[in-house]
């Protein structure tokens, strides 16, 4: 970079090279010898290209002609020839004498028509200075717009979707090849018919009505491809569509007044699919991190690219982030050895990750964890700092703005419309001067008056009308004039004026404020960058109008978008390829594709791009990226440029796919019969299990309603479960006993458990049905056995011992030791039927006189009842627990235990037999322990108790440990059997209940 690189544009801190004017050819055919020398002196200090040449010998590829009065009419016809010959804008600078501007100014004569600006003698630097520099930039800029339009010229070609410009009669102006091949003719054919005409008549009124719409619309309609216009022939259609129509979708948007533009994707296949896909959609979130990119080749570093979450995290909008350093997020409470740390890294070139504390737009402080990686070109240099923000604190403070004049300066590049750069203009010459009030002025349309386009530190302002000091002020083009403040909502008198040159005014107010030299100085020097901010912004206009229609097309794509040419560079990346891939444009075009992604070479990326190339057909597949684990759906165009890259991530939709194949073969596999109806109760689907209960075949009951199979009672029952399962307080599942009609004409008895199909709204239930006909069978016949036995045995043992007690006294000894046997016998039987039935009528009171038992207390309780009853035996009790234990249960938890410890002393052979009942907590639970020094139980006896399973060759020797087990397990406890060398420990554990 030359010298210049202080001055003007290319010293904002940003290196607009786009906008360098520097290397720049200036020819000087200038007669007058003392202006020449003077000329070609200033502009060789200022690092331009010189040529002196004679007026009338003047070369072709000069980029500013400048020419005095002397040599405008030797030079002028070349100059003009020059001008016409040349594609885009080639300046003119006419240099007079002071005395003869205003009559050049005024002069009609045809020779000032090559002429583009004035400049009067003597020269002033600064006068010159801006008016080379706005001629040379407006150069740069015409020829970058022919060259941005020329580009966006290819890509639309490429674009993978029908592109159609109507006038205001409907009439074809524009079609891209695309269009062409959806109404199944050659694109340039397409135009000058009327675009209805390639639209299914019944839709042509819906198209009618989104054209004469003044916004933006999209439709869905039918192109007809087998009757288009008379004026196309038949040579000139090209892939019809055999069945005579194309489904596509239309966007229209009137990007002028009498033009339209109408987009049309051919959705045809997508159409029968879009409401499958639509349930298996899920979107794609932003990402969780803040990124930022920093020029490392700029002076300071600016942020050349800031993502959304970059944006929310810190409060600031792209605009106001792009083009600063970073460090404008630092606040009074920023550690300045963190941001040493930081400069010392960037300075070197190093990777640095830090804890920084930062601030919000709205002031609050946050932390953020700041992660900065060196970038590198192909070459090794460090072109950019990327790097990484993530809010560790909750969010942040934000800095306030700067508050000098290079700053500001740094802000109005960032303008790219004239109001914006009012905008911008105002609040920065508020903080510079920090004055009360400022407003900034353009002429109307006729130019009679001045309106006020921006303001800051007031709600409005009022116009300036000719003939006011102000209007003069601007007339004249006076740099600073104090003028009288009436109408404006401020205390102060006056206020100072500074002139933008032909596009206005400037001006500002304070009442408490003394209008120094230095405020006039500062003023003025900011207004002179306002003045080239806004001619450079005018000629941005015309680029950016194109560049906007432009790129509102390709970021109209709802998929990611790349452009390739032949050489697999990239020329195009819009935004939604951004968010799927791990590169932002700036990153990806100009790069080569294999370049950027090294892994995918020979892999089937890189096989179905060189196939769709080579065969000159497009290809459609799925695709996995290693790198993003994410599966894409890819469509690849070829032209005779390259490749048009259309994708989407289908990761989502595949994971669902496979996840439905799995709940279909979960569901074909179980157990128990499984249904499913749709909202009006007819059946969609059913397994395996449910045709094995019904006996219909899964093609005969699919599509039939739910009371093929339900009486019209159960059915009613179920839809009254259903209303409630969908109230709003109503249980996610709840389960009814039905009857079941099978295909054979029996009846089953059944319990159905109903839920709703997930969703947002109701699409129907599933039922899982439970067959309980054996079930209720047997617990009739069980319950019948009961009753017998429990009624019919007593009474007849009643009768047994009452026949026995007759005999006690028979003379025969045989007689009555028989009669002792059996009086003993049938007192057991009793006292176990007795038993049994104290057991049965507890564990059946369970859930309605279910409460909570002191465990501890029963324990004590047994244990004495039992000391008191025997006389042999040595039976205690230890609490190993001070506080009480509270269990689920009722009586039956004392008869447990009583049951244990009753057992092991008339089990155990010894004379003086010993019991040891210990009550402990352990892992939630309150343990009561029977230890004894009886002989062990049988191993075969311990493990039928504990598989809960008897058979004719493995039972327990009696009723009373089945008894103490029922019990543990219907108040969700357990009984457990060890053995010590002095004997038996059996374990009778219960949850404890807590306060």
């Amino acid at each position: 970079m030359s010298d210049r690189s202080s001055d003007g544009l290319a010293s904002n801190g940003r290196t607009t090279t786009w906008l360098a004017t520097d290397a720049s050819t200036v020819v000087l055919g200038v007669a007058d010898a003392s202006v020449r020398r003077s000329l070609e002196s200033w502009f060789e200090d200022e690092a331009y290209d010189v040529r002196v040449a004679a007026p009338d010998d003047l070369p072709a590829d000069g980029d500013l002609y400048v020419v005095d009065a002397g040599a405008l009419r030797t030079a002028a016809p070349q100059i003009e020839r020059w001008k016409a010959a040349s594609s885009v804008f080639t300046p003119c600078l006419l240099v007079a004498e002071g005395s003869q501007g205003d009559r050049i100014a005024a002069s009609t004569e045809q020779v000032l028509q090559v002429v583009d600006d004035v400049l009067e003698t003597p020269l002033r630097t600064p006068s010159l200075k801006r008016r080379v520099d706005s001629l040379l930039r407006a150069r740069v800029l015409a020829t970058q717009l022919q060259e941005r339009s020329r580009e966006y010229e290819r890509l639309v070609e490429l674009l993978p979707i029908g592109l159609f410009v109507l006038d205001d009669a409907g009439t074809v102006t524009y079609a891209n090849e695309r269009a062409g091949s959806l109404v199944g003719v050659d694109a340039a054919t397409v135009r000058g018919s009327a675009f209805s005409a390639f639209v299914q008549p019944a839709d042509r009124d819906a198209v009618a009505a989104a054209l004469d719409g003044d916004g933006s619309s999209t439709i869905t309609v039918h192109l007809q491809c087998e009757d288009p216009p008379e004026a196309i022939g038949a040579a000139d259609r090209v892939g019809l569509d055999t069945t005579g129509e194309r489904t596509v979708e239309l966007s229209v948007s009137v990007v002028e007044d009498d033009t339209t533009q109408v987009l049309a994707q051919d959705v045809t296949e997508r159409e029968a699919r879009i409401e499958r896909l639509r349930v298996f959609e899920r979107a794609v979130g932003e990402a969780g991190v803040g990124v930022s990119i920093a020029d490392a080749q700029a002076d300071d570093h600016p942020l050349v690219y800031v993502n959304d979450e970059f944006c929310s995290l810190t409060g600031y909008g792209r605009d106001a982030a792009l083009g600063r350093n970073c460090r404008f997020i630092q606040g009074e409470d920023t550690d300045p050895r963190v941001v040493d740390e930081i400069r010392a890294a960037l300075e070197v070139e190093a990777p640095v990750s830090v804890t920084i504390r930062n601030y919000r737009a709205d002031g609050t402080p946050f932390w953020n964890e700041l992660t900065i990686t060196p970038v590198s070109d192909a070459d090794g240099t460090v072109t950019h700092f990327l790097g990484f923000q993530r809010d560790v604190t909750e969010r942040r403070e934000r800095m306030r703005l700067f508050e000098h004049l290079h700053e500001a300066t740094e802000r109005l590049q960032g303008a790219r419309t004239p109001t914006e750069v009012a905008e911008s203009a105002v609040e920065s010459l508020r903080n510079i001067l920090e004055l009360d009030v400022v407003v900034c002025w353009f002429p109307n349309d006729d130019r009679t008056r001045l309106e006020p386009v921006a303001v800051a530190g007031v709600d409005e302002a009022v116009p300036i009308e000719s003939g006011s000091k102000d209007w003069t002020a601007f007339v004249d083009g006076a740099n600073v004039t104090e003028v009288s403040v009436t109408d404006h909502e401020t205390d102060a008198e006056t206020g100072l004026v500074f002139s933008l040159g032909d596009h206005g005014l400037i001006g500002a107010a304070d009442p408490e404020r003394e209008y120094t030299q230095a405020v006039r100085d500062a003023g003025h020097a900011f207004a002179d960058h306002v003045t080239v901010a806004l001619d450079r912004a005018e000629r941005e206009a015309e680029l950016a109008a194109t560049t906007a229609d432009l790129e509102n097309t390709l970021e109209r794509i709802k998929d990611g978008f790349i452009a390739l040419d032949a050489d697999y560079d990239i020329t195009f990346v819009n935004k939604q390829a951004e968010s799927l891939l791990p590169y932002t444009a700036d990153e990806l075009e100009g790069r080569n594709l294999w370049e950027a992604f090294p892994s995918e070479v020979d892999g089937a990326f890189w096989t179905q791009y060189h196939e769709a190339l080579e065969t000159g057909e497009s290809r459609t597949f799925e695709a996995h990226y290693d790198e993003l684990d994410l599966w894409f759906e890819v469509t690849a165009y070829p032209s005779d440029d390259g490749l048009t890259l259309y994708f989407r991530d289908v990761t989502g939709q595949r994971e669902r796919k496979r996840e439905l194949e799995r709940y279909e073969t979960i569901v074909q596999t179980a157990g128990d019969p499984i249904y499913t109806l749709d909202e009006d109760g007819y059946f969609t689907s059913v397994n395996d299990a449910f045709v094995d209960l019904t006996g219909y075949e899964r093609d005969d009951i699919v599509g039939e309603h739910a009371r093929a199979i339900f009486p019209a009672d159960d059915f009613e029952a179920c839809e009254r479960v259903i209303s409630t399962l969908l109230s709003a307080a109503g249980p996610d599942r709840e389960t009814v006993e039905v009857d079941v009609m099978t295909r054979y004409g029996d009846q089953r008895d059944c319990e159905v458990a109903i839920a709703p199909l997930p969703g947002e709204d109701f699409g129907g239930t599933v039922g899982v049905i439970r067959d309980l006909t054996e079930f209720k069978d047997n617990e009739q016949r069980l319950a019948v056995l009961d009753r017998v036995l429990r009624h019919n045995l007593r009474n007849n043992l009643n009768v047994v011992t009452g026949r026995t007690r007759a005999l006690a006294d028979h003379e025969d000894d045989a007689v009555r030791k028989s009669v002792e046997a059996v009086e003993e016998a049938a007192s057991d039987v009793l006292e176990i039927a007795n038993k049994a039935r104290a057991f049965q009528q507890a564990l059946e009171d369970a859930h309605s006189s279910l409460g909570t038992v002191e465990i501890c207390a029963v324990a004590r309780d047994v244990v004495d009842d039992v000391a008191a009853a025997t006389e042999r035996a040595s039976v205690s009790c230890e609490l190993e627990s001070a506080a009480s234990l509270r269990v689920r249960g009722n009586e039956a938890v004392e008869l447990a235990i009583a049951e244990l410890v009753e057992n092991a002393v008339a089990h155990n052979p010894n004379a003086d037999p010993s019991v040891r009942v210990t009550v402990s907590r352990s892992d939630g639970e309150a343990r009561v322990v029977v230890a004894d020094d009886a002989p062990l139980i049988p191993e075969q006896e311990v493990a039928v108790l504990e598989s809960d399973v008897e058979t004719p060759l493995e039972h327990a020797s009696g009723l009373g440990l089945w008894l103490v087990r029922w019990t543990a397990t219907t108040f969700g406890g357990q009984l457990a059997f060890d053995s010590t060398p002095e004997g038996n420990l059996v374990t009778f554990a219960l949850p404890i209940v807590e306060d």
